[in-house]
């Protein structure tokens, strides 16, 4: 299992694992968590060319595609290109042993990628990681992903407050953003240094119920705790994003 180093200290590893341990904490990795889905590594750069995507099953002018597979299911992420291999649009598609979905797909000015799947509501059938934001200034590992439902022959984000829900991941050396999931919760986690040493944190802990495609705010618990030193394993969950007992990594 991939394990974060923080911001500052090491690169993150470019994998993706989701998969189901009912002894596993939330918001705790688990390393002998089975391998339920493949990741393709990310082979572009937000604002670059776009690889092109040589499969007789997309358009021709498909590229920058990044792919998930996960319970036979495959969730692909790809850009419609122009002559100049810079995106000129953004489609999402979800090929399964019944169905295909292939629709368009909101971004910004950076490049979207399928990152995981997992069973965030407990219904059986799986939901999609997509990150859709880069952080890219702070110079640290810091994304946002969103989260994609099936319903009935589309994808819909899962939205809180009428917009699609941000769960970020990551951070910087005194600023960190995670989350965890079970069935029918997240919970959305910050940490936040009080002091010129980062050894005293300010922690939070959001969770939000799922019903359908819509998260609801349930309640937050905060505290002030120590730390020694920024590996520790009750700090470092923070800025990490664990679902089922394994850990999604968006880089």
């Amino acid at each position: 299992m991939p394990r974060l180093l923080f911001a500052g200290l090491a690169a993150f590893s470019a994998a993706a694992l989701v998969s189901c341990s009912s002894r596993t904490p939330a918001g705790e990795a688990d390393p002998s968590a089975p391998l339920s889905h493949r990741s393709s590594p990310p082979t572009f750069v937000n604002g670059g060319p776009c690889p092109q995507l040589d499969d007789p099953d997309f358009p021709k002018e498909a590229g920058c595609a990044s792919v998930v597979e996960a319970g036979g299911a495959v969730f692909t992420i790809y850009a419609l290109t122009s002559a100049d291999e810079k995106p000129q649009g953004w489609r999402v598609r979800l090929v399964t042993s019944g169905a295909e979905i292939d629709q368009g797909l909101e971004a910004g000015a950076d490049y979207p990628r399928a990152v995981g799947a997992s069973d965030v509501d407990g219904d059986g059938d799986m939901e999609w990681w997509l990150k859709v934001l880069d952080y890219a200034s702070h110079g640290a590992p810091w994304a946002r992903l969103n989260l994609m439902f099936v319903q009935g022959d589309a994808l819909v984000p899962l939205t809180l407050d009428g917009e699609p829900m941000a769960v970020n991941y990551g951070g910087i050396t005194r600023l960190g953003e995670g989350a965890s999931c079970s069935p029918g919760e997240v919970t959305l986690f910050r940490a936040e240094a009080q002091d010129p040493q980062n050894t005293r944190w300010e922690l939070s802990r959001r969770t939000y119920r799922i019903e359908g495609t819509t998260a609801s705010y349930v309640g937050e618990e905060r505290s002030i705790e120590r730390f020694d030193n920024y590996v520790d394993p009750a700090l470092r969950r923070y800025f990490r994003v664990v679902c089922e007992g394994a850990e999604l990594i968006p880089f």
